[in-house]
């Protein structure tokens, strides 16, 4: 990556994270009180079991197994959050703000919101890392930013503590290094392995945090192996599959040792445990798909009633020119992105569009295929790049509904969050409750910016070696 496109994306990193962050309600509902329940029991008693917080998920979001009370919900954020409870609990202020519908004035509660916020920003800045790989234009690739980090779910699960934008965020950092491992020239097998555990730890971090993206590290696996088979021959291919399991192993590991240390057997779920779960996968995947898919994406009705939101075309429209990206980058040529991007994506809609509660919960949204808008984000710099090339009148015909559709999809979302758990129990529902905290949010992205700063420096001879090839 160019050093001033390195800068533009820690820019966006600090802009739209701290967006999400300004945004903060507390701890909203049993969904992420849920999460939150564990990552509170883990930092104060070392414990999985939540029996002494088990009202943060109003018996509603809980697992129970033998006399004891678990969270339901994928373990991958309750665990990571677990330093930042620490030094909310030595450090936060007493009583924090705002207002918090669970744990409310906890000083832990500013800390462990700044990791999903940092996943917000995170999916933002590789969206748009991402988008330039692709040789795409500047100008797209931010409209794309704008449209994904304020004009999705990515602002509003940005701003709770719910698992679907750190599980983007890690699919798509392994997309980027999957497009850097394509462009590496090094014969060095230390590097290749790296660069491929790097993947593999990714990959497996993502289905720790939500088990939806395990169907898109289906696309990507299978896209390296293919890939570096066909490229490098046996001796790549065999390095980038040693490599890519070595890395996924570790946090695969940790989650299967916590659903033994849980239920008493690796392979079961918690999910299927919970009072809100399914106790099979084919009960958890018995809607008509042709009903599922019309929701995810166009629908504005549950049954006869209309709903205001739900499908990517009530509360994301732009994301929907995502899908027409993936076909302009294949009429481009770009088949390799094409089967990558589109590998991941599709996937994950058409078996969500399968399951039995495709929108998430009360809220009915498109959370559960929210892991991949990073990837329809791209395809919509895709589409704006096509007009940002084109040099007659028809540019503003392709420009035009772009523009105009990130702009609605931006004032959606705001209306989406307003009627959201959270902020529509404060008065007047403001949509930046938690501004009183932007200063921790500053004070954390120095930091932030600090590792950004020596994770590109580990990867700008990759660039040299891709420029030089």
């Amino acid at each position: 990556m160019q050093r001033r496109d390195a800068r533009i994306a820690a820019a966006l990193l600090c802009v739209f994270g701290g967006l999400a962050y300004a945004t903060s309600a507390g701890i909203t509902c049993t969904n992420d009180g849920s999460t939150y329940a564990l990552t509170r029991s883990l930092a104060a008693t070392g414990t999985v079991r939540i029996d002494a917080f088990v009202a943060f998920t109003g018996g509603l979001d809980v697992a129970t197994y033998g006399g004891h009370s678990y969270s339901d919900r994928a373990p991958g954020l309750a665990f990571l959050a677990v330093p930042f409870a620490f030094v909310g609990e030595r450090l936060g202020p007493r009583p924090s703000q705002p207002r918090s519908n669970f744990d409310d004035g906890a000083p832990q509660i500013p800390f462990v919101l700044l990791l999903t916020a940092l996943a917000a920003g995170a999916a933002c800045a590789l969206t748009y890392a991402i988008a330039r790989k692709l040789d795409l234009a500047r100008g797209p690739a931010l409209v794309a930013v704008v449209a994904l980090g304020a004009g999705s779910l990515v602002w509003k699960d940005g701003a709770r503590f719910y698992r679907h934008v750190p599980a983007a965020a890690f699919l798509a950092g392994a997309v980027l290094l999957v497009l850097d491992l394509e462009r590496m020239r090094s014969r060095s097998a230390g590097r290749v392995l790296t660069w491929s555990a790097a993947i593999g730890a990714l990959i497996g971090l993502a289905t720790s945090c939500d088990q939806t993206a395990c169907l898109g590290v289906l696309g990507i696996g299978g896209y390296v192996l293919a890939r570096s088979a066909q490229a490098r021959g046996p001796s790549r291919l065999g390095l980038v599959a040693i490599g890519g399991l070595l890395g996924g192993a570790v946090p695969v590991a940790l989650l299967l040792t916590y659903n033994y240390a849980c239920f008493g057997h690796a392979l079961t779920n918690a999910y299927a445990l919970s009072k809100t779960g399914f106790p099979t996968v084919g009960a958890a995947f018995a809607a008509p798909f042709g009903v599922g898919l019309r929701s995810l994406l166009f629908a504005f009705f549950v049954g006869r009633r209309m709903h205001p939101f739900g499908s990517l075309l009530s509360i994301s429209p732009a994301l929907l020119l995502g899908l027409l990206g993936f076909v302009v980058l294949a009429w481009r040529r770009q088949l390799a992105a094409t089967l990558l991007l589109a590998g991941i994506t599709v996937p994950v809609i058409a078996a969500m569009s399968k399951h039995s509660s495709f929108w998430g919960g009360g809220d009915s949204d498109y959370r559960y295929i929210e892991c991949v808008t990073p990837f329809l984000a791209v395809g919509l710099a895709v589409v704006v790049d096509l007009g940002w090339r084109i040099r007659t009148p028809a540019r503003a015909a392709v420009l035009t509904p772009c523009v105009a559709l990130t702009f609605l999809s931006v004032v959606l979302t705001a209306a989406h969050i307003r009627e959201g758990y959270g902020h529509a129990e404060l008065p007047g529902a403001p949509l930046f409750p938690n501004a009183v905290n932007l200063p921790l949010w500053a004070l954390a992205c120095a930091g932030w910016l600090f590792l950004y700063a020596l994770v590109e420096k580990r990867r700008a001879p990759l660039d040299e070696e891709a420029g030089s090839a």
